[in-house]
């Protein structure tokens, strides 16, 4: 296990100072904005993604509904398998809906053995966040000791793992105040920073890596609400599609890949219209792709996500019932469709 402590990214709260310049049908983000780059504390100079992500990586994503929706966790694997068409990455989606802390110690072990991962990103806190029945203290600080508390145990747990060689803990995406009166009630995003700035110490403690979701996350959501715009959020608490792919930039941005890197490539998991529609939110400033591009890159989003549900199904369904498959036949569809992932990569990728 790598005993490396890096600090990704950090993106400051923007100023509202020029909002009025910028049109209400946009969801601009002001790149001029100062940045703090990925960076290693130990020896002070940028993250490179390739010293973190190498051929045969087997990538884990550990979450809770937010994950399990395999948006963003789909996105980042579309920029990874082109960035390294020949890596003969595989990536697992382990999120799971309602999943916390303490939850997701219970459901490692059973990951752990069916993955086999040498990289995990942890993504929790949403869960974690909302106040327990029967809790004493349900204030702010309170509940982000008990994070604190239980992300240091499943950290400690996956650090035992003789296989795993990097830990990404992502710090919570924010939530869009306005839709939900028991968020707004509860002052859930103040709970979520709290809950990020505990991870951000189990980070520091345990020596891993973090990436900040919330401030970028919540930057956004605010200003869509000020424009009046779609909401990018299912009543509030968890993030559209589109966001998802907010939250992926964030990812890509913090691990180090940059624009000149993706732009090439054509990186756009979306429609174009979807896309176009956050471009100018993502944490990395890049151009439209060519439709052939983006095409190419959509079809890959598309490709993992038959695979994420053959995994879902290996994982959570299967021999829960006479009619559903056993675990190795599901696992033997899901080889299958991570199978057909890489040869669409290995046909429009890497080529001289």
């Amino acid at each position: 296990m790598s005993r490396r402590f890096l600090f990704a990214i950090h993106l400051s709260v923007l100023a509202l100072v020029g909002l009025m310049l910028l049109p209400a049908s946009a969801i601009a983000q002001s790149h001029d904005e100062t940045v703090t780059a990925a960076a290693s504390v130990e020896k002070g100079r940028p993250i490179e993604w390739r010293k973190m992500i190498k051929p045969d990586d087997r990538i884990l994503f550990l979450g809770d509904e937010i994950t399990q929706q395999g948006f963003y966790t789909r996105a980042v694997a579309d920029a990874f398998l082109t960035l390294m068409p020949k890596g003969d990455l595989r990536v697992f989606n382990g999120g799971k809906d309602g999943a916390t802390t303490a939850s997701a110690l219970k459901d490692v072990e059973e990951l752990l053995a069916m993955t086999k991962p040498t990289v995990v990103f942890i993504q929790l806190g949403l869960n974690d966040a909302m106040p327990k029945e029967g809790q004493a203290d349900t204030s702010p600080a309170s509940v982000a000791q008990d994070f604190h508390k239980n992300l240091t145990a499943l950290v400690e747990r996956l650090q035992q793992s003789s296989d795993l060689r990097e830990i990404i803990i992502l710090g919570p995406a924010a939530v869009q105040s306005g839709m939900d009166v028991n968020l707004d009630s509860l002052n859930f995003n103040d709970r979520l920073a709290k809950i990020s700035d505990a991870g951000l110490a189990v980070a520091a403690e345990r020596k891993v890596s973090f990436i900040d979701l919330f401030p970028h996350t919540h930057y956004v959501f605010e200003k869509v609400d000020k424009n009046l715009q779609d909401p990018l959020t299912l009543r509030g608490r968890v993030p559209s599609e589109e966001a998802h792919i907010i939250i992926a930039s964030i990812i890509l941005k913090g691990l180090g890949v940059t624009e000149k890197e993706l732009e090439p490539l054509g990186w756009s998991p979306l429609p174009s219209r979807k896309m176009g529609r956050i471009r100018t939110a993502l944490a990395l400033r890049l151009e439209p792709p060519s439709v052939e591009a983006g095409r190419l890159s959509n079809e890959v989003y598309e490709a993992l996500r038959a695979h994420d549900e053959a995994f879902f199904k290996a994982w959570r369904l299967a021999g829960k019932s006479p009619s559903t498959p056993s675990r190795e036949m599901a696992m033997t569809a899901a080889v299958g469709a991570w199978s057909r992932v890489r040869k669409h990569v290995a046909e429009n990728y890497g080529k001289p």
